[in-house]
Formats: structure tokens, sequence, C-alpha cells
């Protein structure tokens, strides 16, 4: 966090951050207070390098450094700093100008390690990775097509990874009424995006398919049955 420190050195080290914390479980730092203070000091480091980083280096490196958190199993519980983060992350996936900050915040909320990780937080999780897809669909900006192509992407992805996670089938009814209110833009985005991802990343598509037809077979509502068939072709099409 040192404003002196040299951009390429603070580059480097927020993933190192994110690597650490990853690693730091609660059995290997102590009890939960412990736990919980060191976390939080990670953290604010993360966050306060997303939100003013000097080089866009810096910020995209932090945003996936994040990434190593929401993926750690055991964070079930409402920490004030994992609260702090998603909503980092989510104002930078939204609002950002840069596309490739933008892909690593997409990438970072998209890595949830269970559905408990996101708790509360997770449908809103999901209309903020939607409001980023019709956000950067408003015209090509010179010179960055291709980041903002791999923004639609990555977003496709992770919105697939959280559809994946769906708890019951009252959850993905919510989320599919979400979707259902950008229908064509959801539609067309995923069928594009399967198209051109790289193989290991089509994954989330096949996942998400999985959990939507196990939970959404018998629903009988006109939005779960779209995104169900919409979810088959992209996995049966790759």
């Amino acid at each position: 966090q040192d404003s002196a420190s040299a951009v390429n050195t603070k580059s480097n080290a927020v993933r190192c951050v994110g690597n650490m914390l990853y690693y730091l479980t609660r059995e290997r730092v102590g009890p939960e207070a412990e736990f919980d203070s060191l976390m939080a000091a990670g953290t604010g480091c993360l966050v306060s390098n997303i939100r003013s980083g000097k080089i866009m280096k810096i910020r995209w490196n932090a945003c996936y450094a994040a990434s190593n958190i929401l993926r750690k199993e055991g964070l079930e519980a409402d920490y004030a700093w994992k609260r702090e983060l998603v909503d980092c992350l989510l104002d930078t996936v939204v609002n950002f100008e840069n596309f490739k900050v933008r892909i690593n915040a997409a990438v970072a909320l998209g890595s949830a390690g269970s559905r408990g990780c996101l708790g509360e937080l997770f449908l809103g999780v999901v209309a903020g990775l939607l409001h980023s897809l019709e956000t950067c669909q408003g015209g090509e900006v010179l010179g960055e097509w291709q980041h903002q192509e791999n923004l639609v992407s990555q977003l496709c992805c992770s919105l697939c990874s959280l559809l994946a996670l769906c708890s019951s089938s009252q959850e993905l009814a919510k989320v599919a009424s979400l979707l259902a209110d950008q229908w064509d833009l959801v539609s067309t985005s995923f069928t594009a995006s399967v198209r051109r991802i790289s193989p290991e990343k089509t994954s989330s598509f096949l996942l998400a398919s999985q959990t939507a037809d196990r939970l959404g077979r018998d629903s009988g509502r006109e939005e779960v049955a779209a995104l169900v068939s919409l979810l088959t072709e992209c996995s049966n099409n790759y």
C-alpha cells in the first residue's frame, strides 16, 4: 500500500497478496479473530489498488488477485471485508472505463468457490454482471474491440459459473427472471461467446446447463424453460 512503491513492483505484489490470502486458511493462521484481521488487511490492500492503482496493470492484477479470495473455502460468514470487496468489484465491472480491468473484475466475481461464499449477495452479483453486459454493448470503442469482445465473453462465463451454483429451483427462477429482462442481449451474447472462447472455459456453460436442467426441468415457468433451452443449445453446439 506504499504510495511511493514502484508501479511494476506493486503490479506484481498485488498478485502475491492474492495468492497468500488463498493459502492462509484458519488452520494455518490461528483463531477466527486473527483470520478475520488478516483477511481484512489483505482485502483492504487489494480494494485500495483496484480503486486507485496508478497504472491499469496494477488495477487489473488486483482484480485478478481478488478471485483467489472469493474461491477460498469456508467464507460463508458475512464478513465486512468480503462485502467491501464484492461491492468494489461490482462498481468496477459496471462503471470502469478500461475493458481489461473490467474483464478481471468479472473473473473475480465469477470465481466464488461455493454458493455459501456469496450468501445474500448472490442475486446482486448476478444483476451486476448483467448490467455490465448491457453497458459494454453501447458501441465499439476505437482500438478496443477485442477487449470489448473478451469482456462480453468473460461476463457470460461468469454468469454461467454463478448459474451453476444455484441451490434450488426457486433461486434458479429468480436468476432466470433477471436474465429474462434482457433476454435478447443474453441469448445473443451467450451463443456468440461459447463459439469463440477457449475449450477450458466452456466448462462453465456445461456446469450451468447441468444445474439448470436439474433444477428447472419441471418448473413450468417460461423464463426458466427458455434459460434451460439456451444453455443446452450452447453446450451442444460447442
